[in-house]
């Protein structure tokens, strides 16, 4: 839910990373929204236990990567879902756990502002 709150302020999102396996809204569910309303915006969804047929359910612009993954892989997953947009991007987190906690955050890709002239 907060991804979806994060989309609705921020235009210029290309790429979410998250897990299938969430509180609240799973990411098949996140991803079928993001898809919809957000046609633009890859993503790459992970679980370390994947339900029978996901592969086949995923949206366009949606990529599935089993855990446990390598970062390279990671990076990988991100590039292949992210819009050909000519220019670089930077990952900004978003934490999704309350303050405390280790472990669990999501991301966002963002393209870099274009350089003033």
């Amino acid at each position: 839910m907060e991804a979806v709150a994060l989309l609705e302020i921020h235009d210029d999102v290309a790429a979410m990373f998250t897990d299938i396996a969430m509180p609240n809204m799973n990411g098949l569910d996140l991803a079928k929204i993001v898809s919809e309303r957000w046609p633009q915006v890859g993503m790459v969804l992970s679980s370390g236990a994947l339900p029978e047929g996901v592969p086949q359910k995923l949206p366009n612009h949606v990529r599935f990567l089993a855990k446990p993954y390598t970062p390279r892989k990671l990076v990988q997953a991100i590039e292949a879902v992210l819009p050909e947009t000519g220019r670089p991007v930077t990952i900004k987190s978003q934490p999704t756990l309350p303050p405390g906690r280790e472990f669990g955050a999501g991301g966002i890709a963002h393209p870099l502002p274009e350089p003033e002239e």
